[in-house]
């Protein structure tokens, strides 16, 4: 997966701190969380397929309507950064060791790749986040149950001297699909006066693979436009939330 970049500010008091090995290498359930990184980029609509219609209208759509029909997105549904900070324990603030803002930062991030609120906690490998030149630290934040592991790396430009900490982080392996996170964010996506949104049935709960076709539809009819057809879109869990390509 490509790597998102973020950015660490450090107080003089943490660049101290991290120089002589950073504490609290974990992030639990009701523990400490991570403001370390830039603003979670949050999905956006606008990446969306849509295919270009010719309005003129149409009686009969050509295709197979999938068996659920989506009207609604789902309480629980996570949009963006509002609602994934009331699923968190307070920020943990200035005062907090790089390995803290980095867990919390991680744990934003899974939530919004899922899309749907859980239960949530998060550790490193090896005692913590590396702050060292080009090191890379792996870290995983269980959602769920489930592991969802990331990759953070220190670029080669990093020096102990340095205030601001740019790193990158990616996603792998393993995730988890909720449908009720499909249906919404489908609803959030396409939903328009008049249209017909459909979905596959899926799980309420299943673990997929970061990035790869689920194997499961979702589809929209646009009933103003001509030739009407059902338009099909396959759906993915990606780093930055449910995509329907």
């Amino acid at each position: 997966m490509d790597l998102v970049w973020a950015r660490l500010s450090l107080c003089v008091m943490i660049a101290a701190a991290v120089m002589s090995g950073c504490s609290g290498s974990s992030s639990g359930e009701d523990g400490s969380k991570d403001s370390a990184s830039a603003p979670v980029p949050s999905p956006s609509a606008s990446s969306f397929p849509f295919p270009t219609l010719t309005p003129t209208g149409s009686p009969s759509p050509s295709g197979q309507a999938l068996p659920v029909r989506v009207t609604k997105t789902y309480q629980g549904f996570v949009s963006g950064l509002d609602q994934v900070e009331k699923l968190l324990p307070p920020d943990p603030g200035l005062g907090a060791s790089a390995t803290e803002k980095v867990l919390y930062s991680l744990r934003q991030k899974t939530l919004l790749m899922t899309q749907f609120k859980g239960r949530t906690s998060a550790w490193c490998a090896d005692g913590g986040v590396q702050l060292a030149a080009g090191k890379k630290t792996e870290c995983t934040v269980k959602y769920d149950g489930v592991n969802v592991h990331w990759t953070v790396s220190v670029p080669s430009t990093y020096r102990e001297s340095d205030f601001l900490v740019e790193y990158g982080v990616s996603a792998h392996g393993t995730t988890v699909l909720k449908s009720e996170a499909v249906y919404s964010r489908f609803w959030d996506g396409y939903h328009e006066p008049g249209w017909e949104l459909r979905c596959d049935r899926m799980p309420a709960f299943k673990v997929v693979k970061v990035g790869e076709d689920t194997g499961y539809d979702c589809q929209f009819l646009n009933p103003h436009v001509s030739p009407a057809a059902w338009h099909n879109v396959s759906v993915r869990i990606s780093e930055t939330g449910v995509d329907f390509t």
